[in-house]
C-alpha cells in the first residue's frame, strides 16, 4: 500500500499501522523459515522529541545487544539477581 493512501485516511491510525506491519513481517519472516518468531511483549513506545533523546535512542540501539550476555533473561546469563532499574539506568533517565 503506497504511504501517501496511508495518510490520507483518517481511519487508519498508529496502531493500526503497526499491528499490519507486524502481522505481513510475521508471515514473511515465518514462511522464510523462522517458524518460532515471535514480537517481544510489553516494550514501551516513545516519542523522540529532540536532539537529545534521539541520541539516546541511538546510544541505546547500539549498546543494548551488547548487554545481552548480563541480561537476567538470557537463559546463558549467570546474572539472574541482576537488578534491571540499576543496570538499564542510562536507558530509562
Amino acid at each position: 500500500m503506497a504511504s501517501w493512501i496511508l495518510m490520507e485516511n483518517p481511519r487508519l491510525t498508529l496502531g493500526k499501522i503497526v499491528r499490519h506491519f507486524k502481522a505481513n513481517a510475521t508471515r514473511i519472516i515465518r514462511k522464510g523459515g523462522n517458524v518460532d518468531f515471535a514480537w517481544q511483549r510489553n516494550y514501551h513506545d516513545r516519542i523522540i522529541r529532540n536532539e537529545c533523546e534521539l541520541n539516546k535512542a541511538r546510544e541505546y540501539i547500539v549498546n543494548n545487544p551488547l548487554k545481552w550476555e548480563l541480561d537476567r533473561e538470557n537463559p546463558d546469563s549467570v546474572n539472574f539477581g541482576l537488578v534491571h532499574d540499576v543496570y538499564f539506568k542510562d536507558l530509562l533517565n
